[in-house]
């Protein structure tokens, strides 16, 4: 374990007011292993969150008001509906008390993004929009269900060790896939 996972580890730890054990830290290598690890240490069941169900509708409500369709599938492509600097865009960013985050579009330098635009669901959208704003949706302290530990944790990795919220997945490995070593 390198030191860029050692402090995501202590973040977290910090984060939800939890004590990992070497044990447990040995065994985690996905984003859904260490929320699964903090749902087991804080006794949270796998039940859904009223209040992150609702947090999801209000967003998804916000797109299709923005995007001026009378529906919209979950499983649609975002990028046929709502494109950066477009009217759609910005009336998103009107309706919503939360941050948007941007796709990167095209290749930084020498990193290209880990994702295509042009892949990413409405519902994958929603959940990146969800991880953004983490602090301000989930209660750190008191999680009510593993989304919201998911979130939490996601929303970490990427404020704290700058990764796209678009390449965040529960399954990605930490070190191979999201590069914390």
């Amino acid at each position: 374990m390198g030191l860029d996972s050692v402090e995501l580890l202590f973040e977290v730890e910090r984060t939800f007011q939890v004590q990992i054990s070497d044990q447990e830290a040995s065994t985690i290598s996905t984003i859904a292993d260490i929320s699964s690890c903090i749902a087991g240490i804080k006794n949270v069941l796998d039940t859904e969150s009223e209040s992150l169900r609702l947090i999801e509708q209000n967003i998804f409500f916000a797109i299709l008001k923005a995007t001026g369709k009378n529906s919209i599938d979950p499983d649609d492509k975002i990028s046929a509906l709502l494109h950066p600097a477009t009217e759609e865009w910005i009336r998103l960013q009107a309706d919503l008390p939360y941050k948007i985050p941007k796709p990167v579009l095209h290749r930084l330098f020498f990193r290209k993004p880990g994702y295509d635009w042009n892949s990413i669901s409405v519902k994958n959208f929603i959940g990146a929009i969800i991880i953004l704003n983490a602090p301000d949706i989930v209660d750190f302290g008191n999680p009510q269900s593993p989304m919201e530990i998911y979130y939490g944790v996601a929303g970490i990795i990427s404020d704290h060790m700058d990764i796209d919220v678009f390449e965040i997945k529960p399954e990605k490995k930490i070190s191979t896939d999201l590069g914390i070593y």
